[in-house]
């Protein structure tokens, strides 16, 4: 082929791939962009030029990110295929088709649920990153971390994890641009924080919303880009706002995900995505303004998602899980009982497409059995009761450690076993008790509480001061950590009965010193809070010069009885 020919040919490809990315919401434009694609390779020439083979590709992949179709992922698959092959060892077209081919061989798994081809995606450009050395492009590093990570939540392998975050960095620090890097930094993030254990998903600052904001303000209103963007908007608002408890940034992220939801097409993975996104918000909205409609709308929307994902795709039974537990808070609201039969039935086919050992099995399980509890709680059916108690056992058995999730779960077991006089009802609840006092506080006191009521209608004084003794613990532990006074306020409401209670216990098993004790120090610990408050209204009398030795005294007097809530 001819200097001239090559020169007018690359310069067709250009342009057939600039028109792609202005016309890919146009579903006429794309397709008659493919049928020329397909023209281009029908020349000799271009039948083996790894650009037109890349480009071809793209252009199918984009229609099945649109359309859902697997003949498109399939199609795309075999051209990234053909582009690698095509291309010289190392140069950037062998780059690109290997970053293109892992992209659509993990859209094959999450959108088609093809498990061999993450194995595929992940073997094949390991092979190329290893061939890169250090001179990894950022494409291609943040396309295998995607791939591994996907791995990790498949299987919750660690050193899946493990490499996917190390990708992610490499990806990060060879971005080209602040936008990519964004991107990248928002999935090393997520990464990060599944490797603490942490479940709110990626943690924002306002940099990362202001980003976000600028990209959608960026995208035309008809920019195929567009929904993707107010997706992210969407769920980096609801991000920050489960960590600084802002309602504005519900009441956007909910505003965002609307308007995402209307310019997505409804066929394509996103779509869900978005859909479930929304409902999560819309269920935060509803437990904190008191709108029950809006579990209504979620239950729809997470429904909507289910419909259009493909059974045997990962995020099938995530969607059934998110639907559940709308059911389940429906069911709260309504009280009707076919909300919780459907609940409990989305928790089990959910299970059912999950395999062993994958790290959203516990929390399932756990809904599971409590869906079960509470349908004992209304129709006192004991197989109910039964399999309440099995799905909790199993979700301790696949439990990681000794985690907050692990002293609920324990809790919730304990009170089952309570249910049906089973003697290790007492010692379930120590340990939940103990295991919550390293991980959660208030979970601590709401458990021994509920134990030392347990052993105190058994008439277990023993049991009962125990329990006591450990709610009182965490009473004190809990004070101590509420930084605000409205929140150790409203703990110390919550929880006045404790030392009533500890010292009633105690007194029955014989221990009078130690109720005496409890008493004193439950009363301290009131008084306490209340000079602390009236301090609080002291404040202003330190302007008067003539109040500030009384006010000066009174603290004193504080300092005094503090010191015996101690």
């Amino acid at each position: 082929m001819g200097f001239l020919r090559r020169r007018s040919l690359a310069r067709l490809l250009d342009g057939l791939a600039e028109a792609e990315r202005r016309s890919a919401d146009d579903p006429a434009a794309l397709d008659r962009s493919i049928e020329l694609w397909d023209r281009i390779l029908e020349d000799a020439d271009m039948r083996a030029h790894p650009m037109a083979l890349n480009g071809a590709g793209w252009a199918l992949l984009t229609r099945f990110r649109r359309d859902g179709a697997e003949i498109d992922c399939r199609a795309a698959t075999r051209r990234f295929e053909q582009a690698y092959a095509a291309a010289a060892p190392g140069g950037e077209h062998r780059r690109d088709a290997a970053q293109n081919r892992c992209t659509s061989l993990v859209l094959a798994y999450e959108w088609l649920g093809d498990v061999a081809a993450l194995d595929q995606a992940i073997t094949l450009t390991e092979a190329e990153v290893a061939d890169a050395g250090s001179e990894v492009p950022a494409r291609l590093a943040g396309a295998l971390a995607e791939a591994r990570f996907a791995r990790f939540r498949r299987d919750g392998r660690d050193d899946d994890l493990r490499r996917a975050i190390a990708l992610a960095e490499q990806a990060v620090a060879a971005a080209p641009d602040a936008e990519a890097a964004a991107g990248y930094g928002r999935n090393l993030r997520t990464m990060m924080d599944t490797a603490r254990g942490e479940t709110a998903g990626m943690r924002t600052n306002v940099a990362g919303v202001s980003a976000a904001r600028a990209a959608v303000t960026a995208a035309p209103q008809r920019s195929p880009d567009r929904g993707g963007r107010l997706l992210n908007l969407g769920a980096t608002l609801y991000d920050r706002f489960v960590r600084e408890g802002d309602l504005a940034d519900l009441a956007e992220a909910v505003t965002a995900l609307r308007e995402a939801r209307t310019v997505m097409p409804p066929v394509a993975a996103p779509y869900a995505q978005t859909c479930a996104a929304l409902a999560v918000a819309l269920l935060e909205q509803a437990a904190r303004r008191d709108r029950p409609e809006l579990i209504a709308e979620a239950v729809t929307l997470l429904g909507e998602a289910t419909d259009r994902t493909n059974p045997h795709a990962p995020d099938y039974a995530v969607w059934l899980s998110m639907l559940g537990n709308a059911r389940s808070q429906r069911y709260v609201h309504t009280g009707d009982p076919g909300e919780l039969d459907a609940a409990i039935a989305a928790y089990r086919e959910a299970l059912d497409r999950l395999p062993a050992g994958h790290t959203d099995r516990p929390g399932l399980l756990n809904n599971l059995g409590s869906g079960h509890w509470d349908r004992y709680g209304r129709t006192g059916r004991s197989d109910d009761l039964s399999a309440a108690a099995d799905a909790y056992r199993d979700s301790l058995a696949e439990l990681p450690g000794d985690t907050a999730s692990r002293a609920t779960v324990l809790g919730n077991l304990a009170n089952v076993l309570a249910e049906l006089g089973d003697p290790q009802a007492g010692p379930t609840y120590r340990q939940a008790t103990r295991s919550a006092l390293e991980t959660t506080t208030g979970t601590a006191v709401a458990v021994a509480d509920t134990w030392g009521r347990w052993a105190t209608q058994h008439g277990d004084w023993a049991q009962a001061d125990d329990a006591y003794a450990l709610a009182l613990t965490a009473m004190r532990r809990l004070r101590e950590r509420q930084l605000i006074a409205g929140d150790r306020e409203t703990w110390l409401l919550a929880t006045q009965h404790l030392p009533v209670a500890g010292a009633y216990a105690a007194a029955q098993a014989g221990h009078a010193e130690q109720a005496a004790l409890r008493l004193e120090t439950g009363r301290a610990m009131s008084l306490s809070e209340a000079l602390q408050r009236d301090q609080r209204r002291l404040a202003g009398l330190d302007a008067d010069a003539a109040l500030r030795p009384l006010a000066q005294r009174f603290r004193a007097a504080a300092r005094v009885l503090a010191s015996g809530a101690r």
